[in-house]
């Protein structure tokens, strides 16, 4: 694959499993002038894992988003391939990037996309619930009273909804589901995806919660409400 000069390449990452990598993704890093990504650290050991050695790696986070996304827009412009990460899956969604893609639809410099594993369709395929729809929701109020609406609200969609906390929030959240939503919900945990560490636990919101208190499961997780 020949890559083209002055292009924005959002490129999917593994989720878990560093096997999970498409072979078009690897050929965009290994090309690119610069990646693109939250945590310096992580993305070189990430590039790393794939034998990419000596890239220039410059980062992109919540604290430094708008004005960083002006500098690349005028790396960009002057004829550099630049290939947009996230520490796990697809970027952008729940993550940084808006605001630089935005700005080069508003400049006319090409995107193009390497599409690959999402965390959030995973769960959802794992977890066997038949979905024609769904809502996606990763901002989770964290005071105690407006979390409570949150979850109170949320029983007015019938949608299948996705949820993303924190990972020491997880038994809260199972606890709002059970209290707030719905006791006689039923519920998809989905642990560490693609990991030696995976765990899929599926059933009513009163049994994963009791799981929960006896076990303590710790990890990244997705969890998904029926």
């Amino acid at each position: 694959m020949i890559m083209s000069k002055t292009k924005l390449w959002i490129v999917a990452t593994p989720i878990g499993n560093k096997d999970d990598i498409t072979l078009r993704a690897l050929e965009i890093l290994k090309s690119a002038d610069i990646i693109i990504g939250e945590d310096y650290r992580y993305t070189d050991k990430l590039l790393k894992t794939y034998g990419i050695f000596n890239k220039r790696i410059e980062e992109l986070n919540e604290h430094n988003e708008s004005e960083k996304s002006d500098d690349l827009i005028n790396l960009l412009k002057s004829g550099t391939t630049i290939a947009l990460i996230s520490e796990h899956g697809m970027p952008i969604i729940a993550d940084p990037g808006a605001i630089l893609i935005t700005k080069c639809y508003e400049n006319k410099i090409d995107i193009d996309i390497a599409a690959g594993i999402s965390s959030i369709t995973t769960a959802l395929a794992v977890s066997g619930f038949k979905v024609d729809d769904f809502c996606f929701f990763s901002k989770i109020p964290r005071n105690k009273e407006e979390r409570k609406k949150f979850f109170i609200d949320l029983r007015k969609n019938k949608q299948i909804k996705v949820l993303i906390d924190a990972p020491y929030r997880l038994l809260n959240l199972l606890e709002n589901i059970y209290y707030n939503y719905s006791n006689k919900a039923e519920l998809a945990v989905c642990l560490e995806l693609t990991t030696d560490r995976q765990k899929i636990l599926r059933g009513a919101v009163k049994e994963i919660l009791e799981k929960f208190k006896k076990e303590n499961f710790k990890g990244e997780y997705i969890l998904i409400v029926k």
